[in-house]
């Protein structure tokens, strides 16, 4: 059993009269939806065992390495299914990708899904700020922008409602850098804010953005000790690692084929020679 750390508004100034009101929709407070991970949760997983019954060993031999036992088990054959051809995966903009992402969009109905990719910059020159890319799901072409928000703070929970209701589940990849920006963008104080720099964002998309970044400014304290936490509850793990690295485990291997067989060999057919 291993046992590791759980690491892993649309602003809108608007003056209603009394009939815009009442076909107006009102705003929402953008909230998270679950728990928060600060890092005091740990998770454990039970691995997958492969188990052979006795009468299928036809031979054993231990081999010593490392300051663990490795156990060499010569076994009956086993019936495995054959691997699939391997098939590239098509790009984003394929047509159908946009066509199956275009229908999975339409049957969410008030479920939407955020795909981004963020670097978090902590340059030497100012404050930490990110550069976000978002895409979307369907047609259109990909959003970026830069945000004094530090977005290292919003990977601790998947699923947010936005400022509309909607419920939106985020898709991130982020990564961090320390590093001077030549062109660092200029943020007003405070609350954080964002700039787009490239393509054409829909009103759906901007209420998106705004939404996360009013949850950001909202739970500013909340996300920043959360993150802090999971942060620190990681370097406890790996200092505890280093100081006390785990002895090594036996292994036991199990195998029935002792020869190598190239996979062109393979798939040739009878009568060629190999």
């Amino acid at each position: 059993m291993t046992v590791i750390p759980y690491f892993t508004t649309f602003a809108c100034l608007c003056v209603f009269n009394a009939a815009a009101e009442s076909t107006q929709p009102a705003l929402m407070t953008p909230q998270i939806i679950g728990d928060l991970p600060d890092g005091s949760l740990k998770i454990e997983i039970e691995l997958p065992k492969f188990t052979i019954a006795n009468k299928d060993i036809i031979g054993k031999r231990l081999i010593e390495e490392g300051g663990r036992t490795i156990e060499l088990r010569k076994i009956r054959p086993v019936s495995l299914p054959a691997p699939p051809p391997a098939v590239p995966s098509p790009p984003l903009d394929h047509p159908l990708v946009q066509q199956r992402l275009a229908i999975a969009a339409e049957e969410s109905g008030d479920h939407d899904f955020m795909l981004m990719g963020s670097t978090v910059y902590h340059p030497s020159n100012g404050p930490t700020c990110s550069f976000v890319s978002l895409h979307p799901i369907g047609p259109g072409e990909p959003i970026t922008f830069w945000t004094s928000a530090n977005f290292a703070l919003l990977t601790g929970f998947a699923s947010f409602v936005d400022s509309t209701g909607k419920v939106r589940s985020i898709i991130m990849s982020w990564s961090e850098e320390d590093t001077r920006i030549p062109d660092l963008p200029k943020f007003p104080a405070g609350n954080a804010t964002f700039s787009i720099t490239a393509g054409n964002p829909s009103n759906a998309s901007l209420t998106a953005i705004q939404s996360l970044h009013d949850l950001y400014n909202k739970e500013y304290a909340r996300l920043l000790t959360a993150y802090l936490g999971r942060r620190q509850a990681q370097q406890a793990h790996e200092a505890e690692l280093k100081a006390n690295p785990p002895e090594p485990e036996s292994l036991v291997i199990s195998y029935w084929r002792e020869e190598m067989v190239p996979a062109a060999a393979q798939t040739q057919p009878e009568g060629v020679a190999k």
